[in-house]
């Protein structure tokens, strides 16, 4: 085989004058035609070696087969019937070896399926690699071929098939719910189409423009609150199309989510007709809003007219066995209330409770009024009678004991007591006070005493008479088992709203979120749209919320992946122009302009006349016709346009479009024609009737003919004959004789 040959490729083409020693028979049996496709059609890795001796005058040096073996090719990647997106870069790799002469080269050939070569490439002499783009490469099936020659005229060959596709567009990201609480979980739904479900998938959430501790499909609801703008992108390689890569992103802004379900109790318990009734209630924000309460009292099912929206409701009025019914309510009935929550602009479901209401007890506390040392029975009046026990003397209402101390006569000095004995009565210091009890008792300081001790974990405080041993601060408990107090657990903390709590070792601090500064107890809001270290893009404008910001795009602009871009509401057709005009898109807006031959604002565009308004360019010999947005200059009647746009004068007696009389003659004028009768005719051109010459006038009795006496006239069309008459000759006009 001739170089030429080898370069070419052609194996084919290369035919060897003398058969090949029998030693060559495997190596000629593994040639084939490199086309990389079996017998069946698919694609496949395969290589062929070819080793031939040149014969003398081919310009290469006989060589001695039994002694040279072909080299050996192998594509050793990416493997066999690859599918490539287009745009994609490919790494075609080669092992190429030779057991004793070294590989002079090879060459890289590509080829569309079917179709002739592309491209081709030589290589180095030893192992290659190349890099190629699915850019220069056609949509479609290649056979990518390489061949390996040696000095020595032998040579393989290795192909494989790689289909080039377009990257597939059906593939989507979506987000559920569509209009998301804080109390959702948000979950991304991706639709992989084309790409192949084994793609790899690779997903990235941000909230207020920080990532989230999230990597998957789902950002549960615990990690988010109202007004959260959230993010997600997502990048996908794909598994089945080589080199394909596409990244989705959506957005969501997170809506508050409503307060919890009050939980309602009334108190006191049991109620009666004239109980001060409390209705209390709780409820919870998961956004951490300040929450605000609305009451409604119902009787018996139904609203109590005129009852208050407050928390407390009073039945009646009661005083020294009495009472007032304020409501028209009885024994038995059902008294509710029911409670709603409001927070952060949301209100939630509405919780209630009921009791029945029952007897009114007078001597009941607080309603008697009676003394501890009274007792209370029920008057005829259904009132609360109160009477001093035993031992006690007064109005039942106040009761004292009879005794010394209570006559006053005896008079004790500051914290002393009098105290009655078995004939009179003395005065003692009060417990907890030394000194004279006649002058004056003064406190003993416990916490002072030696003998006053407290366990480690507590302190020691000094009270009027006593003394307390009480958990330090910041820790809670029975002296001696005191434990730590986490204010921030267990909401004993007055951080504000805005801000964060942090325990500490027997207290806590309070930190302004981010977004906020202050002290901690009082946080205000930073406006990152005021103070510059808002970060919005062209065609937006900066909106503060609390604790952060946000980027909304202005009218006429609308949200993309990474900020505002303009609308073409021309293009997308939202725009409002006029009949007769058309849209001009501009920044962030778009204009109506009235077309050509119309006058207006762009919402109304009227027809110029341009006849009218004498603006018409009509040639000569034309008419001026208006017409919707333009005009028309039709040439007059016996006139055409010729190559120059001319009203030309038409020869109607030229090109038969007149109208005569057979007798008459046409005769072209400016825009017309005429018709003239001929000699011996008159009429008007259009009608000709043939003149009578032989008829005799008045004066000529031988007519307009004028035939001689002895001639006789003969009229004929358009004329007339004069002929001598029998016995005469001549020409019948001037003469005819005998």
């Amino acid at each position: 085989m001739t170089r030429g040959c080898l370069l070419a490729g052609l194996l084919a083409a290369c035919a060897d004058p003398e058969p090949a020693p029998a030693a060559d028979a495997t190596a000629a049996d593994s040639a084939h035609d490199g086309s990389g496709v079996d017998g069946s059609g698919d694609s496949k890795l395969e290589t062929a070696s070819v080793a031939k001796d040149s014969t003398p005058g081919d310009g290469f040096h006989p060589i001695d087969p039994t002694k040279t073996k072909p080299p050996t090719v192998t594509i050793t990647g990416p493997g066999s019937g690859i599918v490539v997106g287009v745009g994609a870069a490919v790494a075609l790799t080669v092992a190429v070896a030779d057991p004793d002469t070294p590989v002079a080269e090879l060459q890289l050939v590509g080829q569309a399926e079917p179709g002739p070569a592309l491209w081709q490439v030589q290589g180095p002499t030893a192992g290659a690699t190349w890099t190629l783009t699915a850019t220069s490469l056609p949509l479609g099936k290649h056979v990518l071929t390489v061949t390996a020659l040696d000095g020595s005229g032998g040579q393989a060959q290795a192909s494989l098939t790689a289909e080039v596709v377009a990257i597939p567009t059906d593939v989507s990201l979506t987000l559920s719910p569509a209009t998301p609480t804080s109390a959702d979980d948000l979950e991304a739904t991706l639709t992989l189409g084309g790409l192949g479900a084994s793609s790899q998938v690779s997903y990235a959430w941000t909230i207020n423009g920080l990532p989230a501790d999230q990597t998957g499909t789902v950002l549960p609801a615990a990690a988010i609150v109202g007004g959260d703008l959230v993010e997600l992108a997502v990048a996908v390689t794909s598994s089945a199309i080589l080199g394909a890569q596409v990244t989705l992103a959506t957005s969501v802004v997170i809506a508050p989510s409503p307060p919890t379900q009050p939980v309602v109790s009334l108190a006191p318990q049991p109620l009666t007709v004239a109980s001060e009734v409390s209705c209390q209630a709780y409820a919870a924000d998961g956004d951490g809003d300040p929450l605000s309460y609305a009451y409604a009292w119902t009787l018996n099912g139904l609203p109590l007219p005129g009852a208050p929206t407050a928390s407390a409701l009073t039945l009646a009025t009661a005083a020294n066995g009495t009472w007032m019914p304020l409501w028209p309510v009885k024994v038995g009935d059902v008294l509710g209330c029911s409670v709603v929550a409001t927070a952060g602009g949301q209100t939630g479901p509405a919780g209630s409770a009921e009791a029945k209401l029952g007897p009114f007890d007078p001597c009941a506390t607080p309603y008697s009024g009676c003394a501890a040392k009274a007792t209370c029975s029920v008057g005829p009046t259904a009132a609360a009678v109160c009477t001093c026990k035993a031992g006690y003397d007064g109005d039942g209402y106040t009761c004292a004991k009879v005794d010394a101390c209570k006559k006053g006569l005896l008079s004790c000095g500051i914290a002393a007591d009098c105290v009655n004995l078995a004939e009179s009565a003395t005065c003692v210091c009060a417990k907890g006070f030394s000194g004279d009890p006649f002058a004056g008792c003064s406190d003993v300081d416990e916490c002072k005493d030696a003998a006053t001790a407290c366990p480690a974990d507590s302190v020691c405080q000094n009270q009027p008479g006593s003394f307390a041993c009480a958990c330090a601060k910041g820790y809670a408990g029975l002296p001696g088992a005191c434990t730590e107090v986490d204010e921030c657990a267990v909401g004993l903390y007055s951080c504000a709203t805005e801000a964060s709590c942090t325990n500490t070792k027997g207290g806590y601090i309070c930190t302004c979120n981010p977004g906020f500064l202050g002290d901690g107890l009082a946080c205000v809001d930073v406006d990152e749209c005021s103070d510059g270290t808002a970060k919005c893009g062209k065609g937006s404008v900066c909106v503060n919320v609390p604790g952060s910001y946000a980027c909304e795009c202005k009218d006429g602009y609308t949200a993309v992946s990474d900020g505002c871009v303009n609308v073409d509401e021309c293009a997308l057709g939202t725009y409002a122009c006029g009949d007769n005009a058309q849209c001009v898109d501009s920044d962030g807006s778009y204009l109506c302009q009235c077309k050509k031959g119309y006058l207006g604002d762009g919402m109304q565009c009227d027809d110029v006349d341009e006849c009218a308004a004498k603006t018409a360019t009509c040639p000569a010999n034309s008419q001026c016709f208006n017409t919707p947005g333009s005009f028309n200059c039709p040439c007059s009647i016996g006139f055409a346009a010729d190559a120059t746009g001319t009203c030309a004068d038409v020869d109607e007696c030229k090109t038969g479009a007149y109208v005569c009389d057979p007798a008459a003659a046409c005769v072209n004028t400016a825009g017309s024609y005429q018709c003239a009768c001929g000699k011996g005719w008159t009429g008007s051109g259009k009608t000709c009737q043939d003149v009578d010459e032989c008829a005799p006038l008045a004066g000529k009795p031988q007519g307009l003919a004028g035939c001689h006496v002895n001639a006789t006239c003969t009229n004929k069309p358009g004329g007339y004959q004069c002929a001598c008459k029998p016995g005469f000759v001549g020409d019948g006009v001037s003469s005819c004789s005998e």
